[in-house]
């Protein structure tokens, strides 16, 4: 059965906001969609996170920067894309409630963010 929820995260020094606008407990695997914003403007992502042979959440992302065309007249109408890797370290129920605390990290340009927050039962 999958569980979904969703809301924002605190992201490691405020570098970026970040959102999840659903974040799908499965078995053996997290489903996700990301919105959020940074220096280069809004973004996109969506992925499954899965267990790897160390026991590790993760997903290859493409994150997408769909405003970003309209800047750069040399990427035509395609949207920027870059590849990233999102890291699900920890994702658990919280007792007695209706949220989940995600604890994870975003990996993007050599870079390495953490993040942290409570999601929210998804509502449609």
């Amino acid at each position: 059965m999958e569980i979904a929820y969703s809301g924002d995260m605190k992201v490691e020094n405020d570098d970026f906001t970040m959102e999840f606008l659903r974040f799908s407990v499965r078995k053996n695997e997290f489903a996700f969609e990301i919105a959020g914003s940074d220096e280069e403007g809004i973004f996109k992502t969506e992925g499954v996170a899965r267990k790897n042979e160390h026991g590790k959440y993760l997903a290859n992302v493409e994150v997408e920067y769909p405003e970003y065309r309209e800047q750069h007249a040399y990427q035509k109408d395609t949207a920027w894309k870059e590849p990233g890797v999102i890291v699900i370290d920890e994702a658990k129920k919280i007792t007695k409630s209706n949220k989940c605390k995600v604890i994870g990290k975003w990996l993007q340009d050599g870079c390495e963010w953490g993040f942290e927050g409570t999601l929210n039962r998804y509502k449609a």
